[in-house]
């Protein structure tokens, strides 16, 4: 799955979980859902992204938001 269709459907995964995206973060990464690790480790070959209870925040203040400035935000303010 991409992270896009990670993002599109965030409302639906376990705010329990955490999103790692695999390669260049854009919109066809491929991403995966998961929970974190007891040692904090990424799942191989993945990097940590965002917990999804944080995307679900995000998109219940502006459900507008686009993957893009939701990469933004992992980037600069996570």
């Amino acid at each position: 799955m991409t992270l896009e269709d990670v993002l599109r459907n965030i409302q639906k995964l376990d705010p329990e979980h955490t999103i790692y995206v695999q390669g260049n973060w854009g919109p066809d990464a491929q991403a995966t859902v998961c929970s974190e690790p007891e040692d904090g480790q990424a799942p191989p070959e993945f990097t940590y992204f965002l917990e999804v209870f944080l995307v679900q925040e995000l998109m219940e203040d502006a459900p507008r938001l686009s993957v893009q400035s939701l990469i933004e935000y992992a980037i600069h303010d996570a």
